[in-house]
C-alpha cells in the first residue's frame, strides 16, 4: 500500500480564499440585485393596452430599456390578435379602454396562460375598493395613470414571473 502524501500546509489557506470568493461573488450578485444592475437577464415579454398611442410608446420605450419586448395594442382587437400569436409574462392594461376590452383581454389571457400577471391603469377610482383583484385573478397591480414611466416599467419587472 502507498502512502497518500500529506497535505501541504498550505492546503488549508486555499480552501478559505475559495470559501472568501464565493462569499464574495455571492455577496456582489446581492449587491448588483439591490442596485438595480442586472443579476441574470430576465426576458420580459410584455403586452401594453393603452388606447393613448403616445403613452404606450412612452411606457414601451422604458420597458424596453430594462430588455422587455414589448407589443404595443390600442384596442380589442389588436391585444386579441397579439395574445393569439404570442405568449405574455405581464400585460399593462388601461381599464378605460372602450368597451371593456381591458377586462376581456385579461379574461383571456388568463385562460391562455394562467402565470400570465395584469396590471391594471387608470384614472378612475371606479374599482379603488380592490374588488377588481376578485373579478381579475391574475391581477397583481393596480396603479393610477399618472404614475411615472419609470415607476411602471419598475413595477412590471417586480411583477414579470421567472419562468423554468
Amino acid at each position: 500500500m502507498s502512502k497518500q502524501p500529506a497535505p501541504a500546509a498550505h492546503a488549508a489557506p486555499q480552501r478559505q480564499s475559495a470559501d472568501l470568493y464565493r462569499f464574495f461573488t455571492i455577496m456582489n450578485a446581492y449587491w448588483q440585485g439591490r442596485t438595480g444592475s442586472p443579476v441574470r437577464e430576465i426576458r420580459m415579454n410584455v403586452l401594453i393596452l393603452e388606447h393613448n398611442a403616445e403613452l404606450a410608446r412612452l411606457w414601451s420605450r422604458h420597458l424596453e430599456r430594462r430588455g422587455a419586448a414589448v407589443t404595443c395594442a390600442t384596442g380589442l382587437d389588436a391585444a386579441v390578435a397579439a395574445l393569439e400569436d404570442s405568449r405574455f409574462d405581464i400585460l399593462l392594461l388601461d381599464i378605460e379602454c372602450a368597451d371593456g376590452a381591458a377586462l376581456t383581454v385579461s379574461d383571456l389571457a388568463a385562460y391562455r396562460d394562467p402565470k400570465a400577471r395584469v396590471i391594471f391603469v387608470t384614472a378612475s377610482r371606479f374599482f379603488s375598493d380592490g374588488s377588481l383583484f376578485s373579478i381579475c385573478p391574475n391581477a397583481c397591480a393596480y396603479l393610477p395613470s399618472g404614475t411615472p414611466a419609470k415607476d411602471i416599467a419598475d413595477m412590471v419587472e417586480h411583477y414579470t414571473p421567472i419562468r423554468a
